[in-house]
């Protein structure tokens, strides 16, 4: 009654209506309640076999005995690994972790579906967030607004609603009240000026008033934001749009070999340094004050004693702990016997910190000017810098031992000799694995295994000899590719399971990505020796180059005053800091700290490559750069004329990865007139054309390019929907392909559904991939006899349409009297008196979704009509082609494993379905099991081509593509003729 009142009032205007987007009406679903839901999903699935086992006269299980069989284990694991909001986190850094720690999102279970439902309120900052969401940290792009993070004072109590840490302004006493509780609250921000003014939240306006008016109040800036947040410099002092790209660059910056400390950071509550806080939360830290005892760097153990005499013992990593994206964590002690600490000191530092605090960055001596490569946001680095700017990263290889993979050292040496030759073998254990502390060069192997040849590998001459050398074996090596030697640090092994982590040292180079702390990113574009850098008027050189227009149309002008500020702290030692936010000018501050310190900001400046000095003076001072993951190396690829891929265009990935022009290079280079151009680089320069490349580098005359296999293949998927293409005077025509069609151009039929014998991979004789149905070069087209009519799917709706029903009423009847009362009725139809007869028809109904259907199956009509066919070749089909073996080549991997095209999984279902359909009809099967067969075999032909789903559930799991997903995608771009077609890889094209 209460509920239907306040609509009324709603309605009539008298009530304001309650606003969704307000936290204190939203739950938050933490880590342990969406666990604990899908760990009872995925029990209930085995609910019949655990009462069972409960309820088994003669074998007595407890309860507890059920729950800690693989069933708990396998619930929780599939929930972690499948939950829409499960992810892999990338892990540049221990920040980047933390962070991901503290993300939110309405998406997921318990919430929105998907991030296309989310409307622009819901994306949009809430007053009621004020001290539980950070209001500056969130991804761009489509998820912007949508993924975000709780601040450091974020709780959640046990009913899921969102609560923060407050001051009680009359107790004085910090209280937890949820968003609730405080929504009708005067609630203060922290750091009042000296006159007692401050911002106050009332509900959802905020106004300024004297702090003695407000009943709670957050309790230090340190609260309102997130990790990533705190981590920044001088936040008041930047644009919020910088503040937030520089939340995402601290996440990305990689260790370095000798990193230093930002010498400015933010306050925390505590009193410290927030980069001493945040570096807390990845090192061991002590719990109490007390003394060292002694340091166990064998074991890993930090022992101390407190104030009353007990012990305590502190975990480090000694070894190696390997992130995701090829860095790690490594502690090292900074404490030592009989050493004095406190309650929260840091006991160890890790390759992220120096001295207890976080540490991602480098202190290098830098210019802010206008200088040749530094437009576009792009640095200059002294060889000195980059060599200081070295990042620590680390490689993973995994050697699985079950798939088919020996490892024996001596087995490989006496298998291959010259092989062996070319390696210092002394490197590796009696396995064949490279061992700890050894390290590798470029193309240097990490493991020597070697496996069984296929025979499908022995195919030419050079094959056969090279079975009889090497007794039927080939080697399988993992190698080191990286251009910088690397050190094996880690050699681990579970069963037949291997991995083997490798570290290295990475110098800058150019093309690597750098930032600040101001958002203000950019890539280096050179690296100058030292000699070529600008200098001062004392002859010292800068080591960064950073342009100096980026600081007004960025609007980050704390780059500056933390440039100021760091060269007050190196001549002071003492670092600086500041609260998030203050009342005094930043600027003036840094000024009068350089002033009072005798610290010089602005030198006269000479460039010893042109030979001039600059007229005016330019700022330099220390700052802290970090390198971000982003590195050169990654990107830079190029390619001449090289591999191809199964359609005959360039490969992609790896060093010699082709260039692709897409839909925005083409309207550019339309736009320059440039079409000779675009048809060299979609008909030469995007398949494999060898004998054009070989005439043209050998100054002969090039013959005419091949025809292009991608159009070939699109051609052949079309053919495969039944739609026959036909080219006429660059005119191109669709038309139905009717069985006749299909039996002339095939050489043979299909009767088994089979493709390779899985022990040899031989084709099976009638199955899919039998040369004498496809031809020696499988160029050749075959077929399946269905053994009966089926509707073509793509005329089923048409076909409802036509016989005045659904398409469910098509499954119906097809199941109560089979295709072929359908097909006499059709067969019956005229089609000029038809499309009268319908269209009379939708002129009478204004049901919409009726009109729509009749004026389809009208246009149906009339394309049959100009095609010369009767509607029923066009609509119904005996037999379905089978795409040439080149079209859906066969992989496979390294570990023996094969990979089919996915139509090969409807030829085999489809194959199976029409047999048994054939098998039931000679036995003289009752009707009712014959029409249901035939209902099955029609509903296999539908998914093959995409209209329905598939009835194989295995298939359903697999998300097996139809046809209509290869060719239309999940979108227009993602189509085949926008991917493999109008958009081209291209041979003699790069990357950088």
């Amino acid at each position: 009654l209460l509920g239907i009142k306040k609509n009324v009032g709603v309605k009539k205007g008298e009530i304001k209506e309650d606003d969704r987007e307000n936290l204190m009406f939203k739950r938050v679903l933490t880590p342990e309640h969406l666990l604990g839901e899908g760990i009872e999903r995925g029990i209930k699935k085995h609910e019949f076999k655990m009462k069972a086992k409960l309820n088994h006269p003669f074998q007595k299980h407890s309860p507890l005995e059920i729950l800690n069989t693989p069933l708990l284990r396998d619930a929780s694991r599939s929930f972690l690994t499948t939950s829409a909001i499960s992810r892999m986190p990338e892990e540049y850094n221990p920040l980047h972790t933390l962070q991901g720690n503290s993300d939110i999102t309405p998406l997921g279970e318990g919430g929105i579906s998907s991030n296309r439902m989310i409307s622009p309120s819901v994306r949009s900052l809430h007053m009621s967030q004020l001290g539980f969401i950070d209001p500056i940290k969130s991804p761009e792009g489509a998820n912007t607004g949508v993924t975000l993070s709780t601040t450091r004072g974020a709780y959640v109590d046990k009913d899921g609603n969102a609560a923060i840490k407050v001051k009680n302004m009359k107790t004085g006493k910090f209280e937890v009240k949820t968003v609730g509780d405080l929504w009708d609250k005067k609630l203060a921000f922290p750091d009042p000026k000296k006159n007692g003014d401050v911002g106050i939240r009332h509900k959802d306006q905020i106004t300024v008033g004297n702090i003695k008016k407000a009943e709670y109040q957050l309790g230090h800036a340190e609260d309102m934001y997130g990790p990533a947040m705190n981590a920044l410099g001088l936040i008041s002092a930047n644009d919020p749009t910088r503040n937030l790209m520089a939340s995402k660059h601290v996440m990305q910056a990689l260790p370095l070999d000798q990193p230093d400390a930002n010498p400015v950071s933010l306050l925390a509550a505590s009193g410290k340094s927030m980069l001493s806080e945040l570096a807390n939360s990845h090192l061991p830290t002590s719990k109490h004050d007390g003394t060292i005892s002694r340091v166990d760097t064998r074991a890993g153990k930090i022992y101390y004693k407190d104030s009353k005499g007990r012990e305590h013992i502190e975990d480090y990593a000694k070894d190696p702990i390997q992130l995701n994206t090829k860095t790690f964590i490594k502690h090292q002690p900074i404490v030592k016997a009989g050493q004095k600490i406190k309650s929260g000191d840091a006991l160890a530092d890790s390759n992220f910190t120096k001295g207890g605090k976080l540490a991602i960055g480098k202190n290098l001596r830098t210019a802010w000017m206008m200088y040749p490569g530094t437009r576009n946001d792009a640095f200059v680095v002294s060889e000195t810098a980059a060599k200081k700017l070295t990042s620590v990263h680390s490689s993973k290889f995994d050697i699985d031992g079950t798939k088919g993979t020996i490892l024996n050292k001596k087995q490989f040496v006496s298998m291959f000799p010259e092989v062996a030759k070319k390696i210092d073998i002394r490197k590796y254990d009696e396995r064949g694995i490279i061992k700890h502390g050894e390290k590798v060069a470029k193309d240097e192997p990490i493991v020597l295994g070697m496996r069984k040849m296929d025979p499908s590998e022995v195919r030419f001459a050079n094959d056969k000899v090279k079975k009889l050398l090497y007794g039927g074996m080939a080697p399988v090596m993992q190698k080191w590719k990286g251009d910088n030697s690397a050190t094996i640090t880690n050699v681990a092994t579970k069963g037949s399971q291997h991995r083997v982590i490798a570290e290295y040292k990475a110098p800058l180079k150019t093309g690597d990505k750098l930032s600040g702390r101001s958002g203000n990113k950019g890539v280096v574009s050179m690296v100058l020796p030292d000699k070529d850098m600008p200098h001062d008027e004392n002859g010292v050189p800068v080591e960064l180059i950073l342009g100096g227009a980026g600081v007004i149309s960025r609007q980050n002008p704390s780059q500056i005053i933390e440039g100021a500020l760091s060269e007050v702290a190196k001549k002071t030692g003492k670092a600086y800091v500041l609260p998030h936010y203050t009342h005094d000018n930043l600027k003036d501050f840094a000024d009068s700290e350089a002033s009072k310190h005798g610290v010089k900001l602005y030198h006269k400046v000479t460039d010893p490559v042109r030979k001039v000095q600059l007229k005016n003076k330019v700022f330099i001072s220390d700052y802290n750069i970090m390198k971000l993951f982003k590195q050169g190396e990654g990107t830079y690829s190029a390619i001449g004329h090289g591999p191809v891929d199964s359609l005959n265009q360039p490969k992609k990935g790896g060093k010699e990865s082709a260039a692709s022009i897409s839909n925005m290079e083409i309207n550019s280079l339309l736009a320059h007139d440039a079409k000779d151009f675009l048809r060299e680089a979609s008909t030469v320069k995007s398949q494999r054309n060898k004998e054009w490349f070989s005439a043209f580098e050998g100054g002969g005359i090039p013959p005419p390019p091949e025809k292009k296999t991608a159009r070939e293949n699109f051609t052949g998927l079309l053919n495969q929907l039944n739609i026959d293409v036909h080219e006429k005077n660059d005119t191109v025509h669709l038309l139905p392909m009717t069985d006749k069609a299909i039996r002339h151009r095939s050489t043979g039929v299909v009767n088994e559904p089979f493709g390779l014998k899985r022990n040899t991979l031989s084709p099976v004789d009638g199955g899919f991939y039998d040369t004498k149905i496809f031809g020696g070069h499988g160029e050749s087209f075959g077929r399946i006899e269905l053994g009966s009519k089926v509707i073509n799917p793509l005329y089923k709706k048409p076909i409802a349409a036509m016989i005045g029903t659904t398409e469910s009423g098509v499954d119906k009847e097809i199941e109560k009297n089979g295709v072929q009362s359908i097909f006499d009725r059709i067969s019956k139809i005229k089609i000029k008196p038809v499309i009268k007869q319908m269209k009379t028809e939708a002129a009478k109904t204004k049901d919409i979704g009726k009109i729509d259907r009749i004026m389809k199956a009208v246009k149906s009509l009339r394309k049959i009509e100009d095609s010369g066919i009767t509607p029923t070749d066009a609509m119904f089909m005996s037999t379905i082609p089978v795409l040439p073996i080149k079209m859906r080549p066969v992989s496979k991997l390294p570990d023996g494993s094969v990979i089919e095209h996915d139509v090969n999984l409807h030829y085999a279902n489809i194959t199976r379905a029409a047999n048994t359909l054939q098998k039931a009809k000679a036995k003289d099967v009752p009707a009712t099991l014959t029409n249901k067969l035939h209902r099955e075999l029609q509903d296999h032909v539908g998914a093959m081509y995409g209209t329905n789903q598939s009835p194989d559930k295995k298939m359903q799991q697999k998300e097996t593509k139809s046809i209509l997903d290869i060719v239309a995608g999940s979108n227009p771009k993602t189509s085949f003729w926008h991917q493999k077609i109008l958009r081209n890889k291209v041979f003699g094209s790069g990357r950088a």
